[in-house]
């Protein structure tokens, strides 16, 4: 079921759900959430914006609901929301087990619970280009 912003679920089993027909830059991504996450919405544009901007307007993204300590260990999730593009997150901070929580992204504007527009840019064209390479 195709899904927007205003309507996330917010419960249930994880879904793999795609996000934006048309070009695919050569690039899986993906927005993994949590039930609940405060910051699911802006995310979700969040992403969008930054993937226009970079120039991928139609780039797809699958958003996948993280809803068992099960699920986040098998993709070493490190909090809600993360931006995973080929199965690396973008915002890699080492090592991690996976744990359902939130996450907090550090922005000029203080902590948050999206990283900074321009962050997302940066490593999202970063991404891009790697896989371009290849």
């Amino acid at each position: 079921m195709p899904l927007t912003g205003a309507d996330l679920p917010m419960c249930g089993p994880p879904l793999a759900t795609p996000w934006w027909p048309g070009h695919d830059a050569g690039v899986e991504v993906e927005l993994l959430v949590i039930p609940d996450c405060p910051g699911a919405d802006e995310a979700l544009e969040l992403l969008r914006t930054a993937l226009n901007d970079i120039g991928l307007p139609g780039t797809p993204f699958t958003v996948r609901i993280i809803d068992t300590d099960a699920a986040a260990r098998a993709r070493r999730f490190a909090g809600s929301p993360a931006f995973v593009v080929d199965g690396t997150d973008l915002f890699e901070i080492g090592t991690t087990v996976g744990s359902i929580a939130c996450r907090v992204y550090p922005t000029p504007e203080g902590p948050r619970n999206v990283p900074a527009l321009r962050d997302l840019r940066k490593a999202l064209k970063e991404r891009a280009a790697r896989a371009a390479r290849l």
